[in-house]
């Protein structure tokens, strides 16, 4: 298992929709794995691209995917320190005829203080 720095053990931190615009506080040897889930409301579902690293430098990407009901996932292990901003695309697609989408892609995004 990686180590974080000033020997403590590397830690998992979990992002899921509520998290978007967090600012969180990490150590090199911690990872970040996001976990997005699609929402459906009034004929329309907010789906998200597969979430990306600002930095590849500090956050390397170990995974990620796009699912079918239009959550998404991805991983990212921290290398080193620095801010790094991980984020994923938010769009619409219409479920129900005569539901209307806004042309509008929205990010949902966290980031990272690694230390």
């Amino acid at each position: 298992m990686p180590r974080a720095h000033h020997g403590q053990a590397a830690r998992v931190i979990s992002l899921t929709n509520a998290d978007n615009g967090r600012v969180i506080a990490a150590a090199s040897g911690d990872t970040v794995a996001v976990g997005l889930t699609a929402v459906t409301e009034n004929g329309v579902k907010r789906v998200f691209t597969k979430p990306v690293s600002s930095d590849p430098t500090v956050a390397v990407q170990t995974g990620g995917t796009e699912k079918p009901d239009g959550g998404a996932t991805g991983s990212f292990e921290l290398v080193r320190s620095g801010a790094v901003v991980v984020q994923a695309d938010r769009r619409c697609v219409v479920t129900r005829p005569g539901a209307v989408c806004p042309q509008v892609i929205t990010p949902w995004k966290a980031t990272v203080n690694v230390a």
